[in-house]
């Protein structure tokens, strides 16, 4: 019989989503009032990706695309977000906090989500070319597009 997750568990992920569309970004939007969470983002960005990839990276796996930006900011969950111009001092502070945010996330998500937290940590530490088409091109610089 196949150990599929318990309905506490499903509701435990969904509350994790419902939580990250709570963090709100440091950047507004052109056109809206208000400021854009990091599930709008996360969607926003792998719809772009998933648009872009084949045009100017076909030879990209598409699912580890998807993957990275929907995980690309989750550790903001813990951490917060934090505007991405930052100086040497605020950047090194961040890092600390989204280290300590990825810890929390896997103490919680590891033994029945490792596909999660191992996300998380590749596109961290930009293992492979998808997390850089993701980092450089979107999570980063290009996610800002739509924002003043």
């Amino acid at each position: 019989m196949k150990d599929y997750p318990s309905i506490d568990r499903i509701a435990e992920l969904q509350q994790m989503i419902a939580d990250f569309a709570k963090v709100k970004r440091t950047n507004k939007l052109v056109d809206n009032p208000g400021t854009e969470n990091d599930v709008e983002h996360s969607y926003g960005l792998a719809l772009t990706c998933w648009f872009l990839q084949p045009h100017i990276a076909p030879e990209l796996d598409l699912q580890k695309i998807f993957s990275y930006s929907l995980v690309h900011d989750l550790v903001e969950l813990h951490a917060g977000d934090m505007y991405f111009l930052l100086n040497k001092e605020q950047a090194k502070q961040k890092k600390l906090n989204e280290a300590k945010a990825l810890k929390t996330i896997e103490s919680k998500w590891k033994m029945d989500f490792p596909d999660l937290v191992q996300h998380i940590s590749n596109y961290e530490e930009k293992v492979d070319e998808e997390s850089w088409f993701v980092y450089f091109l979107f999570g980063e610089y290009g996610g800002n597009f739509a924002c003043t």
